[in-house]
């Protein structure tokens, strides 16, 4: 891209317009202030100004629209890194949970209970013996 690509051409029409001007111009003494060279040559001056200002405002768009198009990407960089992070704490969370779990799971004492019956190992709160089919509830005299 171009940077001033008005102001060039309005230079080289200026510099266009002030060569007609110079081979116009008559070769008599007296300067004629209504020769069209030098008509032409003041009104391309004239439109020269505004090409500045156009370059200048074309400029300024494409800056701000290059550092709207780089906050973007910026934004979007952070949101991914945002969504990775919480993914991460998620798994910590979910690793950290499971390793409390098998804690709890070693630490709990496995209490085996047998049936007096026929000695089978039965479930903890068993009040017949799925085995011999006794009532697990009697004393015994």
């Amino acid at each position: 891209m171009v940077k001033y690509k008005f102001t060039i051409i309005w230079f080289i029409l200026f510099f266009t317009a002030m060569t007609i001007a110079i081979l116009t111009m008559s070769g008599s003494e007296e300067q004629d202030q209504y020769n069209p060279g030098v008509i032409m040559g003041a009104i391309v001056v004239l439109l020269c100004c505004p090409a500045f200002i156009i370059d200048y405002r074309h400029t300024e768009k494409y800056k701000s629209k290059q550092e709207e198009k780089k906050l973007k990407l910026q934004l979007q960089q952070k949101q991914l890194e945002v969504a990775i992070k919480e993914k991460e704490l998620d798994f910590e969370k979910r690793k950290i949970s499971i390793e409390l779990a098998e804690k709890q799971l070693s630490n709990k004492e496995v209490i085996t209970k047998f049936c007096p019956f026929c000695g089978k190992e039965i479930g903890e709160v068993a009040s017949i013996c799925p085995f011999c089919g006794m009532d697990l509830t009697i004393k015994e005299k």
